[in-house]
């Protein structure tokens, strides 16, 4: 057996998280939209946060604030979504724009820049301007291409 490879239940895990995904993703289909959007789906949201926690802690990386932080932003989401949910789904109320729901949607993109901003520079510490330049001709086509196809028919 080599060094580091963790074999036993533990091991095994990830398939178990795997199974249970893929049932979950299939009740959230198969359900009315009530239980799906105020069970299924908030099961699947905080089950993606634990196990964010639960990797940061058995495997130790180096950038643990970076993971925790990118857990931080997917559960603001979760919370957000939840509290939608239950405003539309249990108190059969239209939830107003903006509102402070919109609050715990948008503070998932600071949360998640942080995060990944720690893990780029973990990488790749100082200035990487050939990096930096990849990424933004990448996202500027892909934001043109959505623009074009998404966007203008709608204009």
């Amino acid at each position: 057996m080599s060094r580091g490879v963790r074999t036993g239940p533990a091991s095994a895990l990830w398939k178990w998280y795997l199974v249970a995904g893929c049932v979950l993703s299939a009740a959230y289909f198969l359900l009315s939209p009530a239980p799906a959007k105020l069970i299924v789906w908030p099961a699947i949201g905080w089950s993606s946060v634990a196990a964010i926690v639960v990797g940061v802690r058995r495997h130790r990386p180096d950038a643990r604030v970076a993971w925790y932080l990118l857990a931080l932003g997917l559960a603001t989401f979760i919370v957000g979504d939840d509290l939608y949910s239950f405003q539309n789904y249990v108190q059969h109320t239209d939830v107003p724009f903006p509102s402070l729901i919109d609050v715990d949607y948008l503070a998932i993109y600071p949360i998640l820049a942080a995060g990944l901003v720690l893990l780029i520079r973990r990488r790749t510490p100082g200035r990487d301007r050939a990096s930096l330049l990849d990424a933004a001709i990448i996202t500027c086509g892909a934001g043109l291409l959505s623009w074009v196809i998404l966007i203008v028919p709608y204009f």
